[in-house]
């Protein structure tokens, strides 16, 4: 039995290792191959592209991968052909997995879309895309089942698996915690912002937990240039969110995160120039943290682009810290109860096994 996984970003393949554990449990002697990265690799895939040289955010910074991206779309098709699979499993990562998944369907091959195309935010036109190509969608947001049953195309939610990977509580108040981002375009963009507010702070304790080594240098010679007081640790967030008392993050997963933990956060979020006049000309949504989309209000406060500045968000780091920030938690606490229960991978995965067989 063969799947082929294509997970383009650090969220993507953690949440694909968690399913292939979980399907190898269920589908004995399975063959896992694909795009992916270090965790996918742990869980005994064979990765034909690693996600470090595929992983963008906006337009602006695909010109500068695309010479790999096109390299990556050529060798997955070599690859079908070649060694076609039982499910072609698709991982978030739209812009490169969507034409994969017409690519698939043309072969004849079946696709289940995990964590789809956040398509309700912009492009609502792809969805007719998706019913055409995507065999099954499995989600872990639960506002994103209506809206694809509503169009037709067999949904499940599973629940957040998130809520498996994390089984931690705040332990203590002894850090604030600074998440610039997984990606490196994301890093560049936002972290001298970061560590510019840190300064400010001098008595508190700062960390910047990283997810991958490879950004270990970049982080270690922008902290020591700005702020050297901050401390860089490369390992789990969650144990660093454990013990903190505060996080300023960019958005995505790690708003999410945050809200399973307890901890009372803060998004910040810049990208090039290029990649904001076209959101700005397409993007149709009230919030663009996770955390507010599902709470389905603005529970955390966003600084975006221009209002990404110190002067705005200082003010708001010193109310978090001075008492507002208990308030946030009972709000953050409603959220986790909203993304499911646990057992999303398993359940994921079950779904993924019935296709296979």
């Amino acid at each position: 039995m063969r799947v082929f996984v294509s997970a383009g970003d650090i969220s993507g393949d953690n949440h694909a290792a968690r399913l292939v554990r979980e399907l190898r449990s269920l589908v004995p002697k399975l063959e896992v191959y694909g795009i992916g990265g270090d965790r996918l690799k742990e869980e005994g895939a064979q990765i034909y592209f690693h996600l470090d040289d595929l992983s963008v955010v906006g337009i602006g910074e695909v010109f500068g991968r695309l010479p790999a991206i096109l390299r990556a779309k050529r060798g997955t098709r070599r690859i079908l052909k070649t060694v076609p699979p039982d499910v072609v499993l698709l991982v978030d990562y739209p812009g490169f997995n969507l034409p994969l998944a017409k690519t698939a369907h043309v072969m004849g091959l079946k696709v289940v879309y995990y964590i789809p195309p956040q398509i309700w935010a912009w492009g609502r036109y792809r969805v007719r895309y998706i019913k055409r190509w995507v065999d099954k969608i499995i989600t872990i947001l639960p506002f994103e089942r209506d809206f694809y049953r509503g169009h037709g195309i067999d949904t499940v939610f599973v629940g957040h698996p998130l809520l498996d990977a994390i089984d931690k509580k705040r332990e203590e108040d002894r850090f604030i915690a600074l998440l610039p981002g997984s990606r490196m375009s994301e890093i560049k963009n936002m972290l001298s912002l970061l560590l510019s507010i840190s300064k400010v702070f001098p008595d508190e304790e700062f960390i910047i937990p990283i997810a991958s080594r490879r950004h270990r240098d970049f982080v270690t010679s922008l902290v020591e240039r700005i702020n050297p007081k901050v401390a860089v640790n490369v390992g789990s967030t969650y144990e660093i969110l454990s013990r903190s008392k505060l996080a300023v993050t960019a958005s995505g997963t790690a708003t999410l995160e945050c809200a399973i933990i307890g901890v009372p956060l803060i998004i910040v979020y810049k990208v090039s120039l290029l990649t904001w006049i076209f959101a700005r000309a397409v993007v149709d949504i009230p919030h663009i943290g996770l955390v507010n989309l599902v709470a389905g209000e603005r529970i955390v406060p966003e600084f975006i682009q221009g209002e990404a500045i110190e002067e705005k968000i200082v003010p708001v780091v010193r109310r978090l810290l001075e008492g507002e920030g208990e308030k946030m938690k009972e709000k953050l606490d409603g959220v986790r109860k909203m993304l499911g229960g646990k057992g999303a991978s398993r359940r994921a995965a079950e779904i993924v096994a019935e296709l296979i067989r």
